[in-house]
């Protein structure tokens, strides 16, 4: 199929032809400006928790997270959970003036150039925060959402929950040659407040969470204070308490049998999974320390593409709190 380049001035007309069978149908299309923000946010119903997400940081998106922050604590924020999952960086700029609406005072970064001296970039007349954080990471956290995630943990205003982050800890420029062409030269490396450096390492979480964004995204919740928790979802769409989240939860159905993450079901009781590989056996541990096995003899646990999936029945029969149901490709799970 050959590309086509559908760009052009706003309002005025295209025309797309599609082949359907033996016919060629014509559609004109007008088009249009768009724009994609790189803040969301929205208040967790029935709490106080407050849930934004940082896709990039954009030119503009220190103007939408202050908008977006307002917004929230309008609304009765008390608590935050910023997701800077899948954030590849972006403007330092931005992240810095984000930091600035965490902290009246404080450093963001440490840089350092080819002489290897160390200088303080402040935070100067910020605001305080004034609520509990919670920063989700994974291993696409990068650059100036490392910057910023850094800032948050080390200055003390945030626990970090998820994957160990990607480990860009390098500023380059760009520099256009004589002959035309250009050229991307590392001009300084930067370190946490703590002065750490992370380049090509990462930054390890306060609780480390892989494989599993859903559960991630319970634990930060949980974390924040949220008590009860609600989830529906299919393989395609994700809500929590009723709002709609970036997210899915894959699920399983073998006969009367159906099978849940085992990872998304541990973080709904507030507990991890280990693997007994000898006895072929996972183990949740709950709160309190206690341990539940599952074993795959028993057909209570399938592995799939080396993730557990714990069969709904056999589950809510060792954890009763747990309520759920199953139909038609979408999962109800609360607790």
């Amino acid at each position: 199929m050959e590309d086509i380049d559908l760009s052009g001035q706003a309002d005025t007309i295209i025309r797309i032809t599609v082949k359907r069978g033996t016919s060629n149908l014509t559609f004109p299309v007008k088009r249009t400006e768009f724009s994609l923000n790189s803040v969301t946010g929205k208040l967790i119903p029935s709490s106080t928790i407050g849930y934004i997400s940082i896709a990039s940081f954009s030119e503009d998106a220190d103007e939408e997270f202050a908008k977006v922050l307002s917004t929230l604590k309008g609304q009765g924020m008390k608590s935050m959970v910023l997701d800077l999952r899948d954030n590849l960086g972006g403007y330092v700029e931005s992240a810095q003036n984000i930091a600035s609406q965490f902290m009246k005072s404080g450093t963001l970064m440490y840089t350092a150039d080819k002489s290897g001296k160390l200088e303080k970039v402040s935070i100067t007349d910020g605001k305080d925060i004034g609520m509990p954080v919670i920063v989700l990471t994974n291993e696409w956290t990068a650059s100036a959402s490392e910057i910023l995630t850094g800032a948050l943990h080390d200055n003390g205003i945030a626990k970090v929950i998820g994957a160990q982050t990607y480990g860009k800890a390098r500023i380059q420029n760009v520099f256009q040659l004589s002959n035309g062409g250009y050229l991307k030269m590392t001009i300084e490396r930067y370190l946490t407040p703590n002065k750490v450096d992370f380049n090509h390492i990462g930054l390890k979480p306060d609780i480390e969470i892989t494989g599993s964004p859903v559960a991630q995204l319970i634990a930060g919740l949980h974390k924040a204070g949220l008590k009860h928790v609600d989830l529906s979802g299919s393989a395609y769409s994700l809500k929590v308490n009723g709002v709609e989240l970036n997210g899915y939860i894959d699920t399983v159905q073998n006969g009367s049998k159906v099978y849940a993450p085992a990872r998304v079901l541990a973080a709904l009781i507030q507990g991890s999974t280990t693997w007994n590989k000898a006895a072929q056996k996972l183990v949740i541990t709950d709160q309190s320390g206690k341990k539940t096995g599952f074993t795959l003899a028993s057909k209570s646990i399938k592995m799939i593409d080396d993730e557990s999936y714990v069969e709904l029945h056999d589950f809510a029969q060792k954890f009763p709190n747990l309520k759920w149901s199953y139909g038609q490709g979408i999962i109800h799970l609360s607790y």
